[in-house]
């Protein structure tokens, strides 16, 4: 119904991308999540930041914490930037971040 470049392919990608991450298919969840990242890097804003932490979160659970921390990181400043910490996307990529800093060090 919508093209690939449409707000609402990209949070359904993210929402199926974490979903599919949580039932340990994280094949398919990257697949998810990098087309979420390809909507908001023309979309900008809050939800590509957020897009950016989600697939960070999946690289690392699948083993690639080096690929992922810059992603976490750039999604977190990016989140910090536009939202406040109530905001449920800022707290989950601070938490992300701070579990890859943990297992970093």
């Amino acid at each position: 119904m919508w093209d690939e470049q449409d707000a609402a392919v990209g949070i359904t990608a993210i929402g199926l991308g974490r979903t599919l991450r949580e039932l340990k298919r994280p094949s398919e969840a990257l697949e998810q999540l990098a087309m979420a990242e390809r909507v908001y890097w023309h979309l900008k804003g809050v939800k590509r930041g957020y897009a950016r932490v989600v697939l960070g979160a999946c690289l690392a659970a699948n083993g690639d914490s080096a690929a992922a921390q810059p992603l976490v990181v750039d999604g977190l400043k990016t989140l910090q930037i536009l939202q406040t910490g109530q905001w449920p996307e800022r707290r989950f990529a601070q938490a992300t971040a701070k579990a890859l800093t943990r297992a970093k060090g």
